[in-house]
């Protein structure tokens, strides 16, 4: 489900400055004139080493948030929070990645990562879970893990819709695989009902360079 808000626009659907009780007027530099956020409840499970989208559809159904920016010099603030399920004392990674228009390429976004170099592999990860608090090698027990990531883009363009969603970066290495928005892949039962992940997107509005 996609839900949003513009705020601070007038008729042109451009942000205007907001007036405030003193009768002063107030610029919208800095502002937030749009929250765009999807709740994705959809059970996503799932096992291997390659990155992968989690679900990349952007009819609306997929975990995918997108705004078209009023301001190529505005900043878009996005914060995504997913519930993820992995056998004990595995590891995975989540990666952002963007989209420019709606026949455009989705590409890694890499700064939202730092660079860091630890024995010889990448030991950054936008969103990441390392350890578990125990071990159950039959796979019949997933702890859920929820992790958040945020990270402020520049717009490419203020004409295209931006959009924007995370990939596996390093999935579970167990055979018992992963799962989005539930402890345990296989269980449908009340003690382990579907979570809920979201994803945000907030421009902060700075004005075109005249």
């Amino acid at each position: 489900m996609v839900v949003g808000v513009r705020l601070n626009t007038g008729s042109s659907g451009a942000p205007v400055a907001a007036a405030v009780s003193s009768g002063s007027v107030v610029s919208t530099e800095g502002r937030v004139v749009q929250v765009v956020q999807t709740l994705y409840d959809t059970l996503v499970v799932g096992s291997g080493t390659d990155a992968f989208p989690v679900d990349n559809a952007i009819d609306g159904s997929g975990y995918v948030v997108g705004l078209v920016p009023t301001s190529v010099n505005s900043r878009i603030h996005l914060s995504f929070v997913a519930h993820v399920g992995v056998q004990a004392n595995e590891r995975f990674g989540l990666a952002l990645y963007r989209k420019v228009g709606a026949g455009g390429a989705w590409t890694h976004v890499a700064a939202s990562e730092l660079a860091i170099v630890f024995d010889n592999r990448k030991s950054s990860q936008w969103m990441a879970r390392i350890a578990g608090a125990f071990n159950d090698t039959t796979g019949s027990a997933q702890e859920l893990s929820n992790v958040q990531g945020q990270f402020t883009d520049t717009p490419a363009d203020a004409t295209n819709m931006h959009y924007y969603t995370v990939y596996w970066a390093r999935r579970a290495v167990s055979v018992y695989g992963y799962s989005l928005n539930r402890s345990h892949t296989e269980s449908t039962d009340m003690d382990h009902p579907l979570a809920v992940s979201s994803a945000t997107a907030r421009e902060i509005y700075y004005a075109p360079t005249v």
